[in-house]
């Protein structure tokens, strides 16, 4: 439409400039009064349409004037080459101004363009920076998640608890997957990748890779991580984390699960061996019983419960008889194991509630909860006679051992545990100077 205007604008421009020419032909003693009307058209073609156009027009105008020298009054004659030198003076400044224009409207663009292209690469470079400082952001917040993670994680020593806080730190990491705890079976082509080169995996789509496509998925599962599970440099199972998105888990994703893993380790590392270490000192190594500290501490617990709710409490003190004339005859070895068949035959003969304990040495203590003296001894009796039937053999020699037994009840015959042990070891001391294999109580 604005090209439409300009060709109309133009056509009657040049209408108008043609009449005027033609006026000077048809009446040249009017050029004092045409021609300022034909410099103030080509003015107008200018300004309008450019010095490139009007230029062309001021060389028609120049040649129409200039061939009615003839025809031109002489007193006109100098104001005819004053208006065409007019003419080309005014096309040269024209020219000249429209090429200052042309230079500075370049420069303006070129400099806009310079600046549009700056302002392009500042935007980049912005974004671009507006990317690392939220991938920096969210790096930070996974350290400074990780790091509370270990905190809490380090803070408990219970196998199962650990695992669940381990579970919940997970899915606060990936938020939106499914995260949980497995075994690993070598049937499973997954499973068995991370057994046999014991390190995390990562699959960014699940049912186009050639291998793991085969793997025990979560239905609708495409993208997933694993990192192994260790405890006492062997992989018990796998952290699980599994999307419907594929492609959803990179590298950095991978690094954070492996460090969740390892901090999962680390803790159920250390809390099994808390737990051995914590069996090691309440279990005696050689006989798997209670230690001597343990047993008095149990001791002291269950006269307090009996205490409170008024039932008997029977202790039974007991020794292999000999057990020195084992060791000299058989060697160390065979008093070991006397004194494990001697344990099993003690645990096996309590109940569950019952306290077995290795007192020291060769010397074993049993605490019966709930039973009287009468049934005390009835125990007692049954174990002596129990051990006096084992036939142990070391060397190819076979022999017997045997047991005395002291016995005191609480609270009657002794109201506080120092004295309750002390009764029965006093009784387990005539048990001996009475010719051993025997029980004595109250």
């Amino acid at each position: 439409m604005k090209k439409k205007r300009e060709a109309w604008l133009f056509f009657l421009l040049f209408s108008a400039y043609l009449v005027l020419c033609f006026a000077l032909l048809a009446a040249p003693e009017q050029g004092t009064f045409l021609f300022p009307l034909l410099v103030g058209l080509i003015l107008l073609v200018a300004w309008l349409m450019g010095p490139g156009v009007s230029g062309l027009l001021i060389l028609v105008a120049s040649f129409v004037c200039l061939g009615l020298w003839n025809q031109w009054p002489e007193q006109q004659k100098i104001f005819l080459v004053l208006n065409v030198l007019q003419l080309w003076l005014i096309w040269y400044f024209l020219i000249r101004d429209d090429r200052q224009t042309i230079q500075s409207r370049y420069e303006y663009e070129t400099t806009v363009l310079a600046m549009e292209k700056g302002a392009s690469e500042l935007r980049k470079e912005t974004e671009f920076y507006q990317r690392r400082g939220e991938e920096l952001r969210g790096k930070a917040q996974q350290r400074q998640d990780l790091a509370a993670c270990a905190k809490d994680l380090g803070a408990i020593l219970d196998t199962t608890e650990i695992q669940a806080r381990l579970l919940r730190w997970t899915r606060k990491c990936f938020p939106g997957a499914q995260v949980f705890l497995s075994g690993l079976v070598e049937q499973d082509p997954l499973d068995a990748w991370i057994l046999q080169r014991r390190q995390a995996v990562l699959c960014e789509d699940v049912s186009t890779h050639p291998v793991f496509s085969r793997a025990r998925v979560e239905p609708g599962t495409k993208a997933l991580m694993v990192a192994p599970l260790w405890v006492e440099n062997n992989i018990f199972g796998g952290l699980r984390v599994e999307s419907s998105s594929p492609g959803r888990f990179g590298r950095d994703e991978l690094r954070t699960l492996d460090a969740l893993g390892t901090l999962g380790s680390l803790t159920l590392d250390n809390a099994v061996l808390y737990h051995r270490i914590e069996q090691s000192a309440v279990r005696d190594g050689l006989t798997q019983l209670l230690t001597h500290r343990a047993f008095e501490e149990r001791l002291g617990e269950e006269i307090l419960r009996a205490g409170r709710y008024r039932y008997p409490l029977s202790l039974l003190m007991l020794d292999v008889d000999h057990f020195k004339r084992v060791n000299d005859t058989y060697g160390h070895p065979a008093g070991d194991e006397v004194l494990r068949r001697v344990s099993a035959r003690l645990a096996a003969s309590g109940r569950p509630v019952d306290v077995v304990a290795r007192y020291g040495g060769e010397e074993f203590a049993v605490l019966l909860v709930d039973l009287g003296k009468d049934q005390a001894v009835e125990f007692a009796e049954n174990l002596r006679r129990g051990i006096e039937s084992e036939r142990f053999e070391s060397g190819g020699y076979r022999y017997n051992v045997t047991i005395s037994i002291g016995v005191a009840v609480y609270p009657d015959e002794a109201p506080t545990p120092p004295q309750l042990v002390r009764a029965a070891d006093q009784r387990l001391y005539q048990a001996k100077t009475q010719g051993r294999n025997r029980v004595v109580w109250g």
